[in-house]
């Protein structure tokens, strides 16, 4: 294009498909390069754009994929911005960004008046992976001072082999402040693959999963005077390489899984100063820490849940009195030998071994199991919080206190040599948790307290050995799955204020024989008895009406009923007389072909 020309402007699409262009040299005055101008332009080579150019519009060079040149005029006072991309419709969805599926590009040198690389803007073209259609070439990028914000999978999966990007180079003096969400994550190895990367001292936010999976990042450094303030979530998930970090002083906010199954991450400090506030749920999950101090802070620091779930080298814990909670911290920590907290702090403590709340309500950790296996909950305790006791091998008997209310999730799952829960005479007990008991695999009979009313889904699940339970009258509420693969349970009277019989309740309970009902049970929930394989009969309360229909809170859902699939010894049922709803399948795969009779 000859010439300039201050008003010069291309209607949208002008050259979209355009398969004969090869070279392209835009006039000087042209002001945007609209949304899709140069879309699949699939023989274009190098095109020069003038310093006038202010915008590159979505999709303005998508799936160019010979184009390997890009030449900006120097120069240039107004402000350039790659404006921000979007994603399509469909499975897997579709990307549309201004460079995307540039297969050829393999470096991009941006003009140093760029203030904005928007989002998707060098992604891959559609998320099927590694047989997507076209990824953007780049191995490397050098971002100008001028660019104050990266968007959202601005380079996600770039590269147009696997682990090819390796460099991401920022000039002195970066302006930037924002990281966008998945800005720089890796899928099936692509993705920036560098083993380094230094990030400006301006940054103040780097967003929700910006680095997640960048397995070959080893150092991501960050300079003394450093003004990052937020760590999304999951911002350096699954950064296989990572082994050391410190978070500035600057720092107010780790997200939730922001480092979780970073596998070697060994080392994590607070600078100096900390003003960290809050730590979310998972941040360190699955990672290799072995020690970590939380910093006194002039606020509190706020803990999520499962904060280093599955750390199993992390031995030493320092508690500063700035955590206001700990909770579940440590579940599946099965290491830690040294667990100190503050003196001062007003919110947790450690007694004998136990880390309880400062009131002596919450009992959240034990350090050491009895030397006998037996363990006696504290008078005073109200709550064994969430993952409390989990995986505590070690445990072979716990005897509950009378002031407990509640046994929180997990609290008990996975302790396989547990034999004997014991209460005490008054206990307060109202609610058991969702997989209190799971897979608590030695426990061979439980007699619950008589002032609990609520049992959670899935609460005594893969109690392989469990042939006794006695439920007081007090109770009214059962879980899902409640009993699933309770394979030694043979008999079980429900209390009589229950009237609902949950979904999956005895599944696989392949030795179970005889169910009473004492109440006015109306619904029996699907799935109820599937392969329990033996059970010969069942007589269902006159109260049923509906007969394995999955029940829900607020009414019911139709659904495939399955309540006796898999029953091969079943020979007879009896029916209400006034039983509406038979789901299907109700009686799939009972070899025996039952016999059902009307209630007379």
């Amino acid at each position: 294009f000859a010439g300039s020309s201050e008003n010069f402007a291309f209607g949208s699409k002008v050259f979209n498909g355009c398969v004969g262009l090869k070279e392209v040299e835009l006039p000087s005055g042209l002001k945007e390069i609209g949304a899709s101008l140069f879309e699949n332009c699939a023989s274009i080579e190098s095109i020069v754009i003038p310093n006038t150019v202010t915008s590159i519009g979505v999709n303005a060079f998508r799936m160019c994929i010979k184009l390997s040149s890009v030449m900006f005029e120097a120069g240039g006072e107004e402000a350039l911005v790659i404006e921000d991309g979007k994603m399509g419709p469909g499975t897997p969805p579709t990307v549309y960004g201004a460079f995307v599926g540039c297969t050829a590009l393999t470096s991009i040198e941006l003009p140093e008046r760029t203030t904005r690389i928007g989002a998707f803007a060098f992604a891959i073209s559609d998320f099927s992976g590694p047989g997507a259609k076209a990824k953007t070439g780049l191995t490397s990028i050098n971002i100008p001072a001028s660019v104050t914000s990266i968007g959202n999978y601005a380079f996600y999966a770039t590269g147009a082999k696997a682990n090819a990007f390796t460099s991401v180079n920022f000039a002195s003096g970066s302006k930037l402040e924002t990281i966008g969400e998945y800005a720089f994550a890796v899928t099936a190895n692509f993705g920036f693959s560098g083993t380094s990367f230094t990030l400006p001292a301006n940054v103040k936010t780097i967003g929700g999963l910006a680095f997640s999976g960048c397995s070959k990042l080893v150092n991501f450094v960050i300079g003394d005077n450093s003004k990052l303030e937020t760590i999304g979530a999951g911002a350096f998930s699954s950064c296989a390489s990572l082994t050391s970090f410190e978070a500035p002083s600057t720092v107010k906010t780790i997200g939730s899984s922001a480092f979780e199954r970073a596998s070697k991450l060994a080392t994590f400090t607070f600078a100096g100063n900390s003003s960290i506030g809050a730590i979310g749920d998972n941040a360190f999950s699955n990672t290799a820490l072995s020690t970590f101090t939380f910093p006194t802070t002039e606020g509190d620091i706020m803990l999520g849940a499962r904060l280093f779930q599955n750390c199993t080298k992390l031995k030493t814990v320092n508690v500063s009195k700035s955590v206001t909670t700990v909770n579940d911290a440590f579940d599946g920590c099965s290491s830690i030998t040294s667990l100190v907290v503050d003196a001062a702090s007003k919110n947790a403590k450690v007694e004998n071994s136990i880390l309880l709340s400062k009131d002596d309500k919450y009992f959240y950790y034990i350090l050491d199991i009895p030397a006998d296996g037996t363990l006696t909950i504290p008078d005073g305790v109200e709550s064994i919080d969430s993952y409390a006791l989990s995986g505590k091998t070690a445990l072979k008997k716990v005897i509950i206190s009378e002031s407990v209310r509640t046994i929180g999730n997990y609290a008990f799952s996975g302790c396989i040599n547990l034999a004997v829960v014991e209460f005490a005479e008054r206990c307060e007990l109202e609610t058991i948790g969702l997989y209190a008991f799971e897979k608590c695999t030695s426990l061979a009979s439980l007699m619950l307290p008589s002032k609990l009313t609520t049992i959670e889904n899935y609460a005594f699940t893969g109690c392989s050995s469990l042939d006794s339970v006695i439920m007081e009258d007090s109770v009214t509420s059962l879980g899902n799955y409640l009993f699933q693969n309770c394979m030694s349970l043979k008999t079980f009277e429900f209390p009589i204020d229950v009237q609902v019989i949950p979904n999956y309740c005895f599944t696989g309970c392949s030795s179970l024989k005889s169910v009473t009902y004492r109440g006015e049970v109306t619904t029996i929930g699907t799935y109820c008895f599937q392969k329990c394989t033996s059970l010969e009969s069942m007589a269902i309360p006159e109260s049923v009406s509906v007969l394995g229909v999955n029940t829900i809170a607020n009414g019911y859902a139709a659904g495939t009923g399955g309540v006796f699939e898999g029953c091969t010894s079943l020979r007879s049922v009896t029916l209400p007389s006034n039983l509406s709803v038979i789901a299907g399948a109700t009686f799939k795969n009972c070899s025996s072909r039952p016999s059902l009779f009307p209630r007379l």
